[in-house]
């Protein structure tokens, strides 16, 4: 049984956990951009603004079947934009979905696409106009994942280390 809820500000040290895990795939994968942090990026503080922040939504997955201290499986960050400022772009709030994460032990049981449709209602609350994300080049299964939910690619952004 896999609920999908807000994130409370009690939920920091569960999620530690799974911001780990997507830190970990973005130092392995990128070395030259992503360093391991002396300090915790994300403290309570941090939270706790992102909590407060009426413009982002923070989602939590919880298996109810797990232990209490292990029953956080994955999480969402969502948050709104504004188009920018010039006259081409019809002025707009849209919305970004920051993060999908869940615990490789508990892949492939759609507490993603639970957590991916929390972001899309809160979105739709939120009056934005469409839903985006930026997904790395060496996350081939989340490109998947993201394809199979009918993202398209808009963009690319390259980018290459300079000596």
């Amino acid at each position: 049984m896999i609920d999908v809820r807000p994130a409370a500000p009690a939920d920091h040290a569960a999620l530690r956990p799974l911001f780990d895990e997507l830190d970990r795939l973005h130092r392995e994968n990128a070395p030259w951009m992503f360093q391991t942090p002396e300090s915790d990026p994300r403290p309570p503080s941090h939270h706790a603004a992102l909590l407060a922040d009426p413009h982002q939504a923070l989602f939590v997955a919880e298996d109810a079947e797990l232990a209490p201290a292990e029953r956080c499986v994955g999480l969402a960050h969502v948050l709104l934009r504004n188009t920018p400022p010039f006259g081409v772009f019809i002025p707009r709030c849209y919305a970004v979905v920051d993060s999908i994460v869940v615990l490789p032990s508990a892949r492939r049981r759609g507490i993603g696409r639970l957590l991916h449709e929390a972001c899309n209602t809160w979105s739709a609350a939120q009056r934005a106009a469409w839903i985006e994300l930026t997904v790395y080049d060496f996350n081939v299964g989340a490109r998947a994942f993201y394809a199979a939910l009918g993202y398209q690619v808009m963009t690319q952004r390259l980018r290459r280390p300079l000596p």
